[in-house]
């Protein structure tokens, strides 16, 4: 997903003339609002996953 939006980044700064229409900085800020989005994301959901499969494996211990 990363380098999928850092591929689509690089893309579109590599082909400016035919964005001529599109603003470069909006599209560069939305695409770096939503990488910082999606990390946000992952290190709140990993925490979770693993304490919830640690609590899991503890009760089926017991």
């Amino acid at each position: 997903m990363l380098l999928a939006t850092i591929n689509l980044t690089i893309y579109i700064l590599v082909t400016k003339d035919k964005f001529d229409n599109i603003d470069i900085k909006r599209i560069s800020l939305l695409l770096f609002l939503i990488i910082i989005g999606i990390t946000t994301i992952s290190l709140v959901i990993s925490p979770v996953c693993f304490l919830n499969h640690y609590f899991i494996a503890s009760f089926l211990k017991v």
